[in-house]
C-alpha cells in the first residue's frame, strides 16, 4: 500500500511539471574566492610586534620586539654610608661602603616569558657624589680600588653582567678618571639568550673601600638610566617565542582579499536568489571567539556575518547571504575581510611566522526558468 502511495505521488508531480509552462530550475555555482591569512600579530598584546632582519625582501618575521620602559635608579650616599652620617660636610678619609640598588620593569601586558635571541642594554651612569667612589686612594694598588657592578636579570636569571675596576679607570694622564666626581659614562650590555619571566631588573652595586681624605654629602647621588633601545629609539629586545594570556585581542586578517563577482553578466546575477562562503580553517593558536566576516561592495558599505572560531585543522564554517544581500554583492568587487575579539583560556605560546589560514569558496543559488 506505501509503495502504490509513493508511486503515484510521484506520478502526479512528472504530470505537474510537464503541464508547467514555467518550470524553475536551481543551480549552485561555485565562486573563486581569495584565501584569507591571519598573522599572529593581530593578537599580540601592546608593547610586543614582529621583527624582521633590516633589508630581508619580503620581511622575514625572524623574531618578536618587546617594548621594555627606560630603568631608572637615583641612590643617595645616606641610603647605604652609616659612618658617613657622623661626617657629613667634612673633609675627611672616605669611610668604606657598598652602595647598592635596583630597578624592575615589568614584560608587556599579557605576557607571561619570552625565549631571549638577543638585545642592547645601554646603560648612562652619572656620579653626583663629591669623590670618585671606585678610584679611591691616589698611587694605591689595584686592590686598594673599587669597582662597579652591573647585572641585567630576571628573577634569579643573569641576562648580561658588566663591571669597571677603579685601578682600571685611571687615564694616560694619571688624573682623569671616567668616574670621576660630576662626569658618566656609557655601557653596553649584550642580553645572553635564556627565558626571561614576569619582568626584568637591573642592579648596580659600587664597592668603594677606604680612601683618601674627601668632602662627604650624604645627601649626592649616584643616577642611573639605562634602555633597551637603539639610537632610533626603536626597542632591541628580541624574542623567539612568547608565552601570553590572549585577552579581548581585536584578530583581523590581512587586507586585499576580494571576491571577484564583477565580471558577473546582469542576465546571470539577477537570478541570484542566495549564496553562502564555506570556510575551511586551520588554526595553530589555541584561541576562541565569535569573529565577523564581511563582504565590503563599496565605500563604508557592508554585509557582515558573525561565526565562531576555534582552534584546529580544517575546521569548516559557512555563513548564509539571502537574496537581498547577495544583490548587493552582484556586480562588484568584493573585499572579504574577517576581524573580531578572541581569547584563550589559558597561556598559549606562539612563534612570529605562525598564522591562522582560511580557505574560502562562495555558492550561489540561481533560480533559473519560471516567470
Amino acid at each position: 500500500m506505501l509503495l502504490a502511495i509513493a508511486v503515484s505521488v510521484v506520478g502526479c508531480d512528472v504530470i505537474d511539471f510537464a503541464k508547467s509552462s514555467s518550470p524553475v530550475f536551481e543551480q549552485v555555482w561555485s565562486i573563486p574566492a581569495e584565501g584569507t591569512s591571519i598573522s599572529i600579530g593581530s593578537i599580540l598584546p601592546p608593547g610586543v610586534q614582529i621583527y624582521s632582519t633590516p633589508a630581508s625582501t619580503p620581511p622575514d618575521s625572524s623574531a618578536f620586539l618587546f617594548d621594555i620602559a627606560n630603568f631608572g635608579i637615583v641612590r643617595t650616599l645616606g641610603a647605604d654610608c652609616g659612618p658617613c652620617s657622623t661626617l657629613n660636610g667634612t673633609t675627611a678619609p672616605k669611610p668604606a661602603f657598598v652602595l647598592s640598588a635596583g630597578s624592575t620593569q615589568p614584560l608587556p601586558q599579557d605576557v607571561v616569558s619570552g625565549a631571549i635571541l638577543g638585545g642592547a642594554l645601554t646603560v648612562s651612569v652619572t656620579n653626583n657624589l663629591s669623590f670618585d667612589p671606585i678610584y679611591v686612594k691616589s698611587g694605591g694598588t689595584p686592590a686598594q680600588q673599587g669597582y662597579m657592578l652591573l647585572i641585567i636579570r630576571s628573577g634569579s636569571l643573569v641576562l648580561g653582567r658588566d663591571s669597571v675596576h677603579g685601578a682600571a679607570a685611571v687615564m694616560p694622564d694619571g688624573i682623569s678618571r671616567p668616574f670621576a666626581p660630576a662626569t658618566s659614562m656609557t655601557r653596553t650590555i649584550a642580553l645572553q639568550t635564556g627565558t626571561a619571566t614576569t619582568n626584568l631588573t637591573l642592579d648596580i652595586t659600587v664597592n668603594s673601600p677606604a680612601g683618601d681624605n674627601v668632602f662627604i654629602d650624604v645627601n649626592r647621588t649616584v643616577n642611573l638610566t639605562a634602555s633597551l633601545r637603539d639610537p632610533l629609539n626603536q626597542p632591541t629586545f628580541r624574542v623567539a617565542s612568547v608565552t601570553m594570556n590572549v585577552v579581548n585581542r581585536p584578530m583581523a586578517s590581512v587586507s586585499g582579499h576580494s571576491i571577484a563577482l564583477d565580471s558577473i553578466n546582469n542576465s546571470i546575477s539577477k537570478h541570484v536568489v542566495g549564496g553562502a562562503l564555506e570556510m575551511t580553517i586551520t588554526n595553530p593558536f589555541d584561541i576562541a571567539g565569535n569573529v565577523d566576516v564581511s563582504f565590503s561592495y563599496a565605500p563604508a558599505q557592508a554585509v557582515s556575518k558573525t561565526f565562531a572560531i576555534a582552534t584546529g585543522v580544517g575546521l569548516v564554517r559557512t555563513v548564509s547571504l539571502d537574496s537581498t544581500e547577495m544583490q548587493q554583492l552582484m556586480g562588484k568587487k568584493v573585499g572579504l575581510s574577517i576581524g573580531g575579539g578572541v581569547n584563550s583560556s589559558a597561556p598559549i605560546t606562539v612563534t612570529p611566522k605562525e598564522v591562522v589560514s582560511i580557505a574560502n569558496r562562495l555558492s550561489l543559488v540561481l533560480h533559473i526558468g519560471g516567470n
